[in-house]
């Protein structure tokens, strides 16, 4: 009886240690389509830090960071790029990324034209 109860109480903590970390430290997403191309494909599986750990350990979100991000339907995850921070003015024009009227060296942009936008928080 007492071999029952200590496998029941190891399982139990297993158990719980792989929830904890997934909840607080990381957990596995799935790239959907090819927008990060040539840096991440479709299909792909990763495993990612959560905010928690990121914004215990490190100071912020940067320029060329790759983030992932609840989708507004909250029906799953996006990967990208971090292209602008609060206050930079973006736009995307000859297949030419700018940031604050600066082009940018971006050769993964497919060519695709928006009008100027504000970043924000």
């Amino acid at each position: 009886m007492k071999n029952i109860l200590s496998t029941v109480a190891m399982i139990s903590l297993a158990v719980l240690t792989g929830i904890l970390i997934s909840k607080f430290i990381i957990f596995r997403t799935t790239v959907e389509g090819g927008s990060m191309e040539p840096t991440y494909y479709d299909g792909e599986s990763h495993m990612v830090l959560t905010t928690f750990w990121v914004e215990l350990f490190d100071d912020g979100i940067h320029y060329g960071d790759v983030v992932i991000l609840e989708k507004d339907d909250e029906t799953g995850y996006m990967i990208k790029r971090v292209i602008g921070v609060p206050g930079d003015t973006l736009y995307i024009q000859d297949s030419k990324l700018y940031v604050n009227d600066v082009m940018l060296d971006e050769p993964y942009i497919k060519g695709e034209e928006f009008p100027a936008g504000i970043a924000c928080e």
